[in-house]
């Protein structure tokens, strides 16, 4: 499945290069700070994230497997984007963070659009997606690319998005 390139992108396996970039987002306040993860972010919780995506198999069914978001024309890190596919491989979840520096230019719904055509392409039939109840950046961006709002869970804002079947996403 991977590469994915795009115009401006290529959604990639992670390598060791990635770390200090990634380090840099993931203790960032203003991601963390709408993630699973806190600003403390580790570099054991690196040690251990490196280990497992740089050598992973990327199709996980009932795992995450994160994709590095790597700017095309200069090869700098953006951010990652996360998919777990359910054990019937038909609904898949995905998440996403990028830099701050990256944010508001378009890339992630760049990224979330080749994502979700690669997984429509393998197969998945639906894609669900949550954020922070108050990121609202993120809840427009989801609901730009036409996922539904399901509802609030546990804190997040959770959607979904047919992906096959009549209702289906783009080419």
């Amino acid at each position: 499945m991977l590469p994915i390139r795009t115009e401006r992108l290529v959604l990639r396996r992670f390598t060791d290069a990635d770390r200090e970039r990634f380090l840099a987002y993931r203790r960032h306040p203003d991601v963390a700070r709408h993630q699973s993860w806190d600003a403390s972010y580790s570099d054991a919780d690196a040690d251990a994230f490196f280990a497992d995506m740089t050598t992973a198999p990327e199709w996980r069914p009932g795992h995450w497997f994160q994709v590095a978001i790597e700017r095309a024309e200069d090869g700098v890190l953006l951010g990652d984007l996360a998919f777990w596919p359910d054990h019937d491989g038909g609904d898949v979840e995905i998440g996403y963070s990028l830099h701050p520096d990256s944010q508001g230019a378009g890339y992630a719904s760049e990224a979330v659009s080749a994502m979700v055509r690669a997984l429509r392409d393998r197969g998945a039939t639906a894609v669900v997606a949550g954020c922070d109840v108050d990121n609202t950046a993120s809840a427009r961006l989801l609901e730009r690319l036409g996922f539904a709002f399901d509802g609030i869970v546990d804190g997040e804002r959770t959607y979904r998005l047919a992906i096959a079947g009549t209702a289906t996403f783009g080419p």
